[in-house]
């Protein structure tokens, strides 16, 4: 799953994090003001394999 956001500076934060349909605990960095955020990722509706 690919992620993207903008963070407080202004600067887009995006990363890439495989899962199976499960929940996904990451963290990722701003290269512009060096924030870090922590990102729990959770599937809603788990899709049909």
């Amino acid at each position: 799953m690919e992620f993207q956001f903008d963070c407080g500076c202004g600067e887009q934060v995006s990363d890439f994090t495989r899962g199976d349909n499960e929940e996904i605990t990451t963290r990722v960095r701003c290269s512009g003001c060096d924030a870090v955020y922590a990102l729990t990722l959770t599937p809603i509706v788990k899709r049909d394999a």
